[in-house]
């Protein structure tokens, strides 16, 4: 049976974090203009480029839920991780295929 446990984690740093870094940002943007221009991109870069991508849709998730439950109270943020939890769950069954 799984259990759900409720953590309250004070986050040692600003949401805005929650983003990719500067020199990965720009290597992604790199790929993607490239891509854009119509050069083909290696089998190495186009699998950087999907991690990247995936990578960037996780951290602007994080950002988003982090800012909900920074607005909201104990009890609402509750349901809120219940959600995430959920989420992630799925996430792992379709990486897992």
């Amino acid at each position: 049976m799984i259990q759900n446990t409720l953590v309250k984690i004070e986050m040692p740093f600003a949401i805005g974090q929650f983003k990719l870094p500067k020199a990965v940002n720009k290597r992604l943007q790199e790929l993607l203009d490239r891509q854009d221009k119509g050069e083909t991109l290696t089998s190495n870069e186009r699998d950087e480029a999907a991690g990247l991508v995936d990578l960037a849709e996780m951290l602007s998730l994080l950002r988003l839920r982090a800012t909900k439950v920074k607005n909201q109270s104990l009890e609402e943020s509750a349901d809120l991780y219940a959600e995430i939890y959920a989420e992630g769950e799925e996430l792992q069954q379709l990486n897992s295929k």
